[in-house]
């Protein structure tokens, strides 16, 4: 909800357009798109009241229907204190336009979105509308005062006080402008990517992808649970579980070879999780990151690997910037081991261990782990994010196998075993 004041004799007019934004199915399709992307737009007015729908559908690009794709968003504008008259500069805008005048309007503004095919464009629609009608029946007042203690109560759990000098200072304010970023853009149901966080203005031209990028991410994910901000944590650790057995499928078609306990998370991946892919494709996949040396690509994954998009990790074999980063399981397990250990909510790390073990697993089953003559296992064949490639034991694997490894040790002999089997369910 916005507030606009005229405040002067003659304050200027207040206009408000909604537009689409984004490239139509024709450009998709000759950039290489495996499947018709269709988006189709509506908008309506009624009164002061203007609305703006789209409906994006995508099938998958394999046999595998689950990974269809369908959003349906909707966004509503109204005003309160003012008239204000509709009008269409072209085809795909609508504006609404109050007068001058003096004295104070409300503009309210709600979206609604939907990532399920069962709900459909027109209640997505309707969700906005009952939202702005709820914030309109409200009032500004009350609005304003619910804001003001949420702010409050976010302030009042954590701070930090540098007043030695000029850069101390520096540092203090940089650290609440981050977690004011984070508040307003961290609490969906899904984390805001690191390209602009919630304020993308060129629709769905991303100069790196739609993807999730895990270097970037990790600075901003590991300060939440130490500035008792957790809850900011929320939507990544929710999407990573949601996307466990896809994470599942990938350990096994591309690094492992056979079923096991093990996930692997890509440096660079989408929401949804890593695309599941023919068998074919998959032998193909898990020939490119083996150890032993990676001969060219197959014609058929190189075509595979072509209609999709360059930055992501999977597809950037047999070598590549991040193709073969395997730290990203662990980094997200700690995020969950953390998790436990600031709260101790044994139902988060009933429904969170998986996510551990699942790391651990990675590195106990990966063909890239050899014992050596000297007597240990070394790590061969990984990268530590875009600066180093294929190289051996990394500082990064060994880290994080040793930290994940001491993880699963402490929850076993740390918490009581009458505690781990109910949390664990073993």
């Amino acid at each position: 909800m916005l507030q606009k004041a005229g405040i002067n004799k003659r304050p200027p007019f207040i206009s408000q357009d909604l537009a689409k934004l984004g490239e139509t199915a024709e450009s998709l399709l000759a950039k290489g798109a495996v499947k018709q992307h269709y988006s189709t737009l509506a908008n309506g007015s009624l009164s002061t009241q203007i609305w703006l729908t789209q409906r994006y559908d995508q099938e998958a690009a394999t046999e595998f229907r689950e990974f269809d794709h369908y959003c349906g968003a909707s966004v509503v504008i109204d005003v309160a204190g003012r008239s204000a008259t509709v009008s269409k500069p072209n085809p795909g805008t609508l504006s609404l336009t109050m007068p001058a005048a003096v004295g104070e309007v409300l503009v309210y503004i709600a979206s609604a979105a939907s990532l399920d095919q069962k709900v459909g464009v027109e209640q997505v629609l309707k969700q906005a509308k009952d939202r702005v009608a709820g914030v309109k029946a409200a009032g500004y007042d009350k609005m304003d005062t619910a804001n003001q203690a949420w702010w409050r109560d976010f302030w009042g759990k954590s701070y930090v006080f540098l007043p030695a000098d000029a850069e101390t200072l520096s540092i203090q304010r940089k650290w609440y402008y981050y977690l004011y970023l984070s508040a307003i853009c961290q609490r969906g149901a899904y984390p805001a990517s690191f390209k602009g966080n919630i304020w993308s203005v060129s629709g769905n031209n991303f100069a790196w992808g739609s993807m999730y990028w895990g270097f970037n991410e990790e600075p901003m994910q590991h300060s939440y649970e130490a500035a008792n901000h957790g809850a900011l944590q929320d939507a990544t650790l929710r999407m990573h579980l949601k996307n466990y057995e896809s994470y599942k499928t990938l350990a096994r078609q591309q690094w492992i070879g056979k079923e096991t306990e093990a996930i692997f998370i890509e440096e660079t991946r989408p929401w949804n999780g890593p695309e599941k892919v023919p068998d074919s494709i998959a032998k193909d996949l898990l020939a490119c990151t083996t150890p032993d040396g990676a001969g060219p690509m197959s014609p058929a994954l190189d075509l595979f690997r072509l209609v999709r998009h360059e930055h992501m990790s999977r597809w950037q074999l047999p070598s590549g910037y991040t193709g073969l980063t395997t730290i990203n399981g662990a980094e997200k397990a700690e995020h969950y081991w953390d998790r436990y250990q600031y709260t101790l909510d044994l139902k988060t790390l009933k429904g969170s261990y998986k996510m551990i073990k699942g790391a651990a697993e990675f590195y106990r089953n990966t063909p890239h782990l050899k014992p050596e003559a000297d007597g240990f296992y070394h790590h061969y064949k990984s990268n530590i994010h875009e600066h180093i490639y294929g190289a051996k034991d990394t500082v990064c694997d060994l880290t994080f196998k040793t930290q994940k490894g001491e993880a699963i040790r402490l929850v076993k002999r740390g918490v009581n075993p009458e505690v781990l089997r109910e949390a664990i369910g073993r």
